[in-house]
């Protein structure tokens, strides 16, 4: 069996289950670079590496800005794609986004489909 990647992403491709009530949020952000779902930043903005203190799973495609701009990020009562997510440190961002109990995450072994 073959496996061909999406292009382009979308937020099945990032998030496997989801209660969408809770699963999806907004936040106001100046991007540092272009981001695409999967991406996660922090809250200046840029991807998430070894010292950051924040991170957010981006849900949407989005282009670098000097000003803040709403951006889809993923919430809480949601189960990532852990293999999906893309950033400088992604060990780094799954234990910031593991400090949510209700966020959990899926490797290609365990990975439930929607």
């Amino acid at each position: 069996m073959i496996a061909y990647p999406n292009s382009p992403l979308t937020i099945k491709d990032v998030v496997s289950h989801e209660i969408i009530a809770f699963s999806r949020r907004i936040i106001n952000v100046a991007l540092k670079q272009d981001v695409q779902p999967g991406s996660v930043i922090t809250a200046a903005g840029a991807l998430v590496g070894p010292g950051a203190t924040s991170a957010y799973v981006v849900l949407e495609y989005a282009k670098q800005s000097a000003d803040a701009s709403p951006i889809l990020v993923a919430g809480t009562n949601v189960w990532l794609k852990k293999f999906a997510l893309t950033c400088d440190d992604v060990d780094k961002a799954v234990e910031l986004l593991s400090a949510d109990p209700a966020v959990r995450f899926s490797a290609t072994s365990t990975l439930p489909t929607t």
